[in-house]
């Protein structure tokens, strides 16, 4: 590693919003590395467009195999992706904050028009949601 890798690794966490780019967790939930697209043993450099923000476990669980990392135009499609993802959030959140009784993700889902498994991901790590059981049913309630 070069001497500016420490100043280097903050440019990469930044542009990448502290965001693990093959799964998604972010900090602080996760502990984030810097990757390398391609390995230096291959033949990778330290510049900037070779690297990538990882958590320690996809970074450590690719070890010498690839996870389908990004190519400069596929990486800017990731954050496009990403932002509508950002989207989302924000939609459940609105949707949230004019249910007075709450709902659950499933007509959440239904009334959105997003799918389940997206919704739910969203709903399990909002810290600024609350959760109320009733019979078989969660229901979500923004704070």
């Amino acid at each position: 590693m070069n001497s500016n890798w420490y100043q280097l690794r903050w440019v990469v966490l930044n542009r990448d919003n502290f965001t693990c780019q093959y799964c998604g967790r972010k900090a602080p939930d996760v502990m984030l590395q810097v990757d390398h697209k391609v390995s230096r043993a291959d033949g990778g450099s330290d510049e900037l467009n070779n690297l990538v923000t990882a958590c320690i476990a996809c970074n450590i669980g690719k070890g010498q195999e690839s996870l389908g990392i990004p190519r400069d135009d596929d990486y800017n499609q990731r954050r496009t992706s990403k932002d509508a993802n950002n989207r989302m959030g924000k939609s459940v959140m609105n949707y949230l904050r004019t249910s007075p009784e709450g709902a659950t993700g499933t007509q959440i889902a239904r009334a959105l028009g997003y799918d389940r498994a997206n919704v739910a991901r969203i709903l399990s790590t909002s810290p600024l949601l609350k959760k109320r059981r009733e019979k078989n049913s969660v229901y979500y309630l923004f704070v």
